[in-house]
């Protein structure tokens, strides 16, 4: 039986659509420390290049969508080596992994 997850999309320039769990945007995405990463720039490009719009809040959520593509990659390639790992603890790292990328940047200093 295949349980299905809720998710929410966002918009990305980069990376198109990105689809996030539900718990994720609730536990994690909504809270005040990963918010003001909307106001925090990624790179100082602003000068040079005036419609240049690159926050924290984007680049964590890409390197999101970057570190799911690469887990199941890495999950596809890697299973017929590890073939003691089960379902449950991929699944347990693919999380733990993904909370990571997502909140990679809420330890930086603000500014």
């Amino acid at each position: 039986m295949s349980r299905t997850i809720k998710t929410k999309e966002f918009r990305d320039p980069v990376h198109g659509y990105i689809s996030v769990p539900d718990n994720f945007c609730k536990y994690l995405i909504d809270t005040d420390v990963f918010q003001r990463l909307r106001h925090i720039e990624q790179t100082s490009m602003r000068a040079l290049y005036p419609s240049a719009h690159h926050e924290r809040f984007t680049h964590s959520l890409g390197t999101y969508h970057l570190g799911s593509l690469a887990f199941h990659h890495f999950q596809k390639n890697s299973e017929k080596l590890l073939k003691d790992i089960n379902q449950n603890k991929w699944d347990k790292y693919k999380f733990t992994f993904l909370i990571a990328c997502l909140m990679h940047d809420c330890a930086h200093a603000p500014f």
